[in-house]
């Protein structure tokens, strides 16, 4: 299997690497804030999707 991006695609890590350069020092220290920030609210969301009347419990993410 080659690792080689076929035409047409982006190499999602070198794209990465070029959105984190226009970054200043200051915000890429708040980039792992607000991940984790936006971690918290996906298990929220998903924790009362779950509580939802008919809502099976395999809704809920279980990393």
């Amino acid at each position: 299997m080659s690792d080689e991006i076929p035409d047409g695609f982006y190499d999602f890590d070198e794209v990465v690497r070029e959105a984190r350069a226009t970054y200043t020092p200051e915000e890429l220290a708040r980039e792992r804030e607000l991940e984790e920030r936006a971690e918290e609210q996906l298990e929220r969301a998903e924790l009362v999707y779950a509580m939802r009347a008919g809502a099976p419990s395999s809704v809920v993410h279980k990393p």
